[in-house]
Parts: C-alpha cells; sequence; structure tokens
C-alpha cells in the first residue's frame, strides 16, 4: 500500500468542503446554553452601598507604608491579612483597622521571604 502525505493546502481544501457539505451551523452550536441563577433579580441588577470601615496608609500615614498589596485575606476572628509583593510582607490589621503585626520581610534568612 502506498501513501501520500497530503499538503496543507489540500487539507484546508477537504475542510472547506466539510464545512460547505455539512454547514457550519451543524459544528458550531447556534446559540449558547442559559443558565438561570434564580438567586439572582429578574433585571441581573443588584444594588450594592459600601461603607468605609477605616482607612490606613496613604500621604498622612507615616507608620503604614505599602508596596504593591495583591491579596487580602480576612480571618475568622475578621483579622485583615494584606501580602505586599513589593515589600516581601505581610501585614495584619485587626478588624478596628490597628496595625496587630508584621510578618516577614524581603531576605533568605529565617524569617525572610525572598520573594511574595
Amino acid at each position: 500500500m502506498i501513501t501520500r502525505k497530503m499538503a496543507p493546502q489540500s487539507r484546508l481544501m477537504v475542510l472547506v468542503l466539510i464545512l460547505a457539505l455539512f454547514g457550519f451551523q451543524t459544528l458550531v452550536q447556534a446559540e449558547p446554553t442559559r443558565v438561570e441563577n434564580s438567586s439572582k433579580p429578574a433585571q441581573g441588577v443588584q444594588k450594592v452601598v459600601l461603607e468605609e470601615l477605616w482607612r490606613v496608609g496613604g500621604e498622612d500615614d507615616e507608620d503604614n507604608i505599602f508596596g504593591i498589596v495583591n491579596r487580602a485575606l480576612v480571618d475568622d476572628e475578621n483579622n485583615i491579612y494584606l501580602l505586599d509583593a513589593q515589600l516581601a510582607q505581610i501585614s495584619v490589621y485587626s478588624p478596628d483597622g490597628e496595625l496587630i503585626k508584621t510578618l516577614g520581610r524581603e531576605g533568605d534568612g529565617p524569617g525572610e521571604f525572598p520573594g511574595p
């Protein structure tokens, strides 16, 4: 049996013929599947009002300096953990906004992080 590899142009031509014969719509779903979520309002719009509880950092705050905070987490006691990627440290704040402690710093020794 003799076999030959099909040239790329021939493969493209075969694909075009298949699409023309069977129709592109049969290969691609005409409409996306719609999923209804009953927990959302009927119009899909919900108004949320945010309230600032406390503020830390900024030009007037010399005690709290941030680099690039790229992650914020809250534990079971509502303490806030801010991962500072630039300073390679984690600042821990109480629910009232008081600095509890700072975990780590940039470096390679004990208690130090080589990166965030």
